[in-house]
This record gives structure tokens, C-alpha cells and sequence, in this order.
């Protein structure tokens, strides 16, 4: 009943070729459909982009693209270092943090109102003729010390008359 043939032969006759379910290769209408809804919108901006003058900014460690992206870190970037009206009145700087790279305009202002006041004597200090003397063992320049101390010094060691 069996005949001795070499293998592969006959088997070449009966060889199938690959032919994809409809379902499983993902070309279905729905399939189809979603895969374009979720892929990222074109690169052209639209007119709010355009009139806000935003521009497509990826993430730094990942290929996303996408608009909602591109405008949150738009938006969140620092403002430019342009002084603005209220500090060019008040002759404010933009002082960055000392060990932090940290250039908002809210943390420049804060540290330029925080700033010790300048060394110029103020004119009460001039009626009272009082020295700006800083505590001695502290880098402690503000008027306020300096007043305290200059009222709370011992009297000179002249003799009265």
C-alpha cells in the first residue's frame, strides 16, 4: 500500500499558501478606523497656535509629538527675561537662585524685594550720626540690626563736663 518515495515529494502538491484571516492582520473597518483617530495629528498649526505663537515642542526623552504635549510645555516654558513694566518702575533684576537654575519671574522679584537695602545712610541715620556696624560674628547687614546695635552700644569713656 505504501510505496517508498523520498521525502518531500507530493508535499509540494499539497503546500498551502499564507493566507491572512480577515481578522487577525488587523484590516477590519473598526481596526482600520481607530489606528487613524489615534495616530498624531499633522505638524501644521492650527490658527490658535498661530495666533499664540506657540510652537511644537516634543518631550526631551520621548517621540511624542502630539498637540495637547506641545502646548502644555509651551505654556509652562519661562517667560522671557525682558523686564517688565513694573520692574523696569521699580529697577528690579532677574536674580537667579544661587544653586538652582531657577529664573521666574516670580522668584527674581521675590529675591530682589528680599534683597538687603542698600548702604547709603538713611536720614535719620544722619541726624543720629549712627554707624551701619554688622554683628560680629555674622554677615549681618540689615538696618535693622545695625540701628539696634548702634542704640545699644555702651556710652564712649570721654568724662562729661
Amino acid at each position: 500500500m505504501f510505496t517508498d518515495r523520498p521525502a518531500g515529494v507530493g508535499q509540494k502538491q499539497l503546500q498551502l499558501q499564507n493566507i491572512p484571516l480577515p481578522d487577525r492582520n488587523n484590516t477590519s473597518s473598526k481596526t482600520s478606523l481607530f489606528l487613524t483617530e489615534t495616530t498624531p495629528a499633522p505638524k501644521h498649526p492650527s490658527s490658535w497656535q498661530k495666533q499664540h505663537q506657540l510652537q511644537n515642542i516634543p518631550l526631551p526623552g520621548r517621540n511624542n509629538t502630539s498637540s495637547k504635549t506641545s502646548l502644555f510645555l509651551t505654556e509652562t516654558t519661562p517667560a522671557p527675561k525682558h523686564p517688565s513694566s513694573w520692574q523696569k518702575q521699580h529697577q528690579l533684576q532677574n536674580i537667579p537662585l544661587p544653586d538652582r537654575n531657577n529664573t521666574s519671574s516670580k522668584t527674581s522679584l521675590f529675591l530682589a524685594e528680599t534683597t538687603p537695602a542698600p548702604k547709603h545712610p538713611s536720614s535719620w541715620q544722619k541726624q543720629h550720626q549712627l554707624q551701619n556696624i554688622p554683628l560680629p560674628g555674622r554677615n549681618n547687614t540689615s538696618s535693622k540690626t545695625s540701628l539696634f546695635l548702634a542704640e545699644t552700644t555702651p556710652v564712649p569713656k570721654h568724662p562729661s563736663s
